[in-house]
C-alpha cells in the first residue's frame, strides 16, 4: 500500500502546502500521513488521504494553540506568584486525590495524555477529567497560598 501512496507523493505535498502554507511543514504533514497510513491495512482512496492530512494539521494546530495558552497562563501565574513555593500547593493538591488518580496525573504529566491513555488502556476522556479535577484543586491551593 505504501508504494501506491508514494506514487502520488507530489500530489500529497501540494495539498499539504495548501493546508498549511509552509513547504517544510507540508513535508512533515505528509510524513506523518505515511506513518499513520502504515498502520492501516485496508485500501483507501485519495479523499481519505486528504482527510488524514487535514486532520493531522488540525490536531497539531490545536495542540499548538493549547500549548501557547498554557505557556501564557504559566507565565501569568509565575508573575503573580513569584514569592510562593508552588511545589507545596502541587503536593497538597495531589495528596487530596485518591491513589489511582494521583498515578494517572503523575504519569500523564510525564508521558502526555494521549500516550498515557493509549499505553494504559484508560480512556483519554477519563484521563482529561481526572487531570481537570486535579487542576481545580491545585488552583484552589495556589489561591490559598497567595493570601
Amino acid at each position: 500500500m505504501m508504494e501506491k501512496l508514494a506514487v502520488n507523493h507530489k500530489q500529497w505535498i501540494n495539498y499539504a502546502l495548501k493546508v498549511c502554507g509552509n513547504i517544510d511543514y507540508a513535508n512533515d504533514l505528509v510524513q506523518d500521513m505515511y506513518l499513520k497510513m502504515h498502520t492501516i491495512d485496508k485500501e483507501v482512496n485519495s479523499s481519505y488521504i486528504y482527510c488524514v492530512i487535514k486532520n493531522i494539521y488540525l490536531d497539531q494546530y490545536r495542540k499548538n494553540k493549547v500549548r501557547e495558552k498554557t505557556i501564557f497562563i504559566q507565565e501569568e501565574l509565575e508573575e503573580q506568584t513569584e514569592d510562593i513555593d508552588l511545589t507545596i500547593a502541587y503536593d497538597e493538591a495531589l495528596n487530596e486525590l485518591k491513589t489511582y488518580k494521583q498515578l494517572i496525573v503523575s504519569f500523564s504529566t510525564k508521558d502526555g495524555v494521549n500516550s498515557f491513555a493509549r499505553d494504559s488502556g484508560i480512556s483519554r476522556a477519563t484521563v482529561i477529567r481526572i487531570r481537570n479535577e486535579f487542576k481545580a484543586i491545585l488552583w484552589q491551593k495556589v489561591k490559598g497560598l497567595e493570601m
